[in-house]
């Protein structure tokens, strides 16, 4: 999930480059379509990320409170963002005094491209965090991710928890060296075999 919110969010920051350095036409262009799919591909795989992210850090009994405190302050950006946008397009003024929408428009871009790099750099701060806290956020079971987060396991239970997690036959592949050769040297006489027949 951190990764994918990482990802998501350079996805849209390429999209806001690529829109704020497109050149002004007064012709109709389909170039902007290119920057328009990226930026919904990255809202769909920041959202698909972000909201299934909250019950696995928070306990249970808060979960309805996480989730409208995350909406309140979406909804509060949302709110303040066209005041910002809106103050840049006023103050971007030609020679005449007029508004110069091109010139204010590209302001815009890099207004968003500004956030949307802040929002990068704590994605990338979200992977470093989670890795460093048992990797709750890339549990597999949201209920186990809650007992290690509040402490409800002890260290033994967790590794064997871990243990778990892994296949009974990959469990020598990770443990033993040698098995990863053996590993390459069977599929390399697997693929062998399907070509010879």
């Amino acid at each position: 999930r951190t990764i994918a919110m990482a990802i998501s969010t350079l996805m849209c920051l390429l999209c806001h480059i690529w829109m704020g350095s497109l050149p002004s036409t007064s012709e109709p262009s389909y170039v902007c379509i290119g920057p328009l799919c990226l930026l919904g591909l990255g809202y769909s795989l920041y959202v698909s990320a972000i909201w299934p992210s909250i019950p696995y850090v928070v306990p249970r009994k808060i979960i309805g409170s996480a989730f409208g405190m995350c909406t309140a302050l979406q909804n509060i950006a949302l709110s303040l963002a066209p005041l910002g946008i809106g103050l840049i397009l006023d103050n971007s003024l030609d020679e005449r005094g007029h508004i110069d929408y091109y010139q204010g428009y590209f302001w815009v871009s890099w207004f968003i491209v500004l956030f949307t790099l802040i929002g990068f750099c704590f994605g990338i701060w979200l992977i470093f965090h989670d890795c460093a806290h048992g990797q709750i956020l890339h549990s597999s079971d949201p209920r186990t991710a809650i007992k290690m987060l509040a402490g409800e396991h002890s260290p033994g239970e967790i590794e064997q928890i871990k243990d778990s997690m892994i296949p009974e036959n990959l469990k020598d592949y990770y443990t033993d060296p040698t098995a990863h050769k053996s590993l390459a040297k069977s599929i390399l006489r697997g693929n062998r075999q399907q070509v010879n027949d």
